[in-house]
């Protein structure tokens, strides 16, 4: 059986995403998707006790927002040119 390590099947799903929004696997667009990836496991899959923490990571993620919103607009606009959701 086939092992891969953890960053790199988290780079093969990056990629895989990367195409679904029209983008070409450019080290930046990764860097900063691997950064958005390991805030929402941050803040959604550990409980974060020490307050301090938790601030600097929603104010990371804040910086993010127009990140957020460009590429979910692309990914609606992608699903209504394929016909799996209505406009």
């Amino acid at each position: 059986m086939l092992s891969i390590a953890p960053n790199e099947r988290r780079l093969g799903l990056l990629f895989a995403r990367i195409r679904i929004l029209g983008a070409g696997p450019d080290p930046i667009f990764c860097e900063i998707w691997l950064v958005l990836c390991d805030l929402h496991n941050q803040m959604i899959h550990e409980y974060m006790e020490d307050l301090d923490k938790l601030t600097e990571a929603l104010y990371k993620g804040h910086e993010y927002v127009s990140t957020l919103t460009g590429d979910a607009t692309r990914i609606l606009v992608d699903l209504e040119a394929r016909g799996w959701i209505a406009s």
